[in-house]
């Protein structure tokens, strides 16, 4: 009888660990074709956009661009995702997006998406997987 209570528990905590690993790579796998996905959109709208209920373009903002990252993020919690982009093309520093006002075909839109992913394995203390990906693109239009 001690022998399966050894034994379970071992095979239980692989279990768990292997459930939770999963977990954390389908979670990966969703940040990343939310980046690809916003960045995809950025691409293609550029500096003009058009608002639903407006017939005004105007350029995108960076809650547009998050819009797109939790619409692709459906089963995770968005309160974690983070999106930032380059506001300076030479020196690649990443703050949130600002308004792409003269952006113009052919220069690059490179948005970052990061999620902080619990993972809890039992018997282990809790910890936050940092899940980031970056997709970049020419903007197109």
């Amino acid at each position: 009888m001690a022998e399966f209570a050894i034994t379970a528990t071992a095979l239980l905590l692989a279990m768990f660990a292997i459930f939770n690993f999963g977990m954390a790579i389908y979670s990966y796998s969703l940040v990343s074709f939310a980046a690809n996905d916003a960045v995809r959109w950025a691409s293609v709208h550029g500096g003009t956009y058009t608002p639903p209920n407006s017939t005004t373009p105007t350029p995108a903002t960076a809650s547009d661009v998050l819009n797109h990252v939790v619409a692709a993020m459906p089963t995770l919690t968005t309160t974690g995702a983070t999106v930032s982009c380059p506001t300076d093309h030479t020196s690649g520093t990443l703050e949130v997006c600002p308004q792409w006002q003269g952006y113009s075909p052919g220069m690059i839109v490179q948005v970052q998406v990061q999620y902080n992913f619990p993972l809890n394995v039992p018997f282990m203390h809790p910890i936050t997987l940092p899940l980031t990906a970056t997709s970049q693109m020419a903007i197109s239009q």
